[in-house]
């Protein structure tokens, strides 16, 4: 039984290739190898006057019918629930077993799993998730069948952004799934924008800029390690002896803490009280530091995107466009005016 357990840890690794359109077709097969550990278990239930090879022959057919079954119920309960879908912060990679943890006892129960690991094992797993969740969204988002009966929305973008915000809401992205969601995002603009004209050019340049608006929101506040992390020590960070700080910022943030962050849990590391707020204290100067890096690109981005917009509508092309539009356009982009 430990062995089944542990294998769900592969699926993990698997899922980031499930969504490839080569190898979709045949991910439930992948599904099967954590069954293949239970064949023991159920080894000692089936007829004994069976051959050996007719034994596995029937175990095998019973758990693709298991998984099959578990695959179809999965499809349809995420069906049902819509958006909420995409707001289970934990078991994202688990396939067809999904529907199995999609509740809040089991997410409470693989919280308190996730919990047993130091700060930067956590948000590692977190990182984990998030991509998987977003994976999923990027790929329902390319099926127009998907758009309608998630969002019952044709526009892929606005789905896109019903998405963001009301996922973000139940369950905040971590700031690597917040960057990961604004390039599905920008993706889905630059895709979207079919018309060679200046009303689809500034409309497209009005959603960059919303997009850079949203993520810039997210990634300051729901989305920073103290959202995502049950228990962190927020508190105790913020009344960090000034001395201890201070020693800790003028080492290279590369240089200090590599233990912590990298190797993550073992039994022959377990943190102290100190050990374990300096940890999450490192964990949130790396996390300032993507912000920052992010906030850097993306007010650039903006700023460039900006002044060209604003070029074009003063340009002669924009001959066609009313005062009106023109207004209206200019009152988008100073709402958005966040860098």
């Amino acid at each position: 039984m430990s062995c089944f357990f542990a294998s769900f840890i592969t699926l993990l690794i698997v899922s980031f290739f499930v969504h490839s359109k080569s190898i979709n077709h045949f991910a439930i097969l992948l599904f099967l190898v954590p069954m293949f550990f239970l064949l023991p278990v159920f080894w000692k239930y089936l007829p004994k006057s069976l051959s050996s090879y007719l034994r596995v022959l029937l175990f095998s057919i019973i758990s693709l019918s298991f998984i099959t079954l578990l695959q179809f119920i999965t499809n349809w309960y995420e069906n049902s629930i819509g958006l909420k879908k995409y707001s289970f912060q934990v078991g994202n990679g688990l396939g067809p077993y999904r529907v199995l943890v999609q509740n809040s006892l089991m997410q409470k129960v693989l919280k308190i799993g996730v919990g047993l690991f130091p700060y930067s094992s956590q948000y590692l797993v977190y990182i984990a998730e998030d991509s998987l969740r977003v994976m999923a969204i990027k790929n329902d988002l390319s099926k127009s069948e998907s758009v309608q009966r998630i969002c019952m929305e044709n526009d892929r973008y606005k789905c896109f952004k019903e998405i963001f915000l009301e996922t973000n809401k139940t369950t905040p992205f971590n700031n690597t799934g917040c960057i990961m969601m604004v390039a599905v995002g920008a993706q889905i603009i630059h895709e979207e924008k079919r018309k060679e004209n200046i009303r689809s050019t500034i409309e497209a340049s009005i959603r960059i800029m919303e997009l850079a608006y949203l993520s810039s929101v997210a990634i300051y506040n729901d989305s920073r390690v103290e959202n995502i992390i049950s228990g962190f020590p927020i508190n105790k960070i913020k009344i960090m002896p000034k001395e201890l700080i201070a020693k800790i910022d003028e080492t290279p943030i590369n240089k200090i803490g590599i233990r912590e962050l990298i190797l993550g849990f073992s039994p022959s590391t377990k943190l102290s009280y100190e050990e374990s707020v300096i940890e999450a204290y490192l964990l949130r100067k790396v996390e300032d530091e993507i912000i920052q890096k992010f906030n850097d690109s993306m007010g650039k981005k903006v700023k460039e995107i900006k002044k060209n917009t604003f070029k074009r509508m003063n340009s002669d092309e924009a001959k066609e466009l009313s005062t009106t539009e023109i207004s209206e356009y200019k009152k988008s982009i100073e709402s958005l005016d966040t860098f």
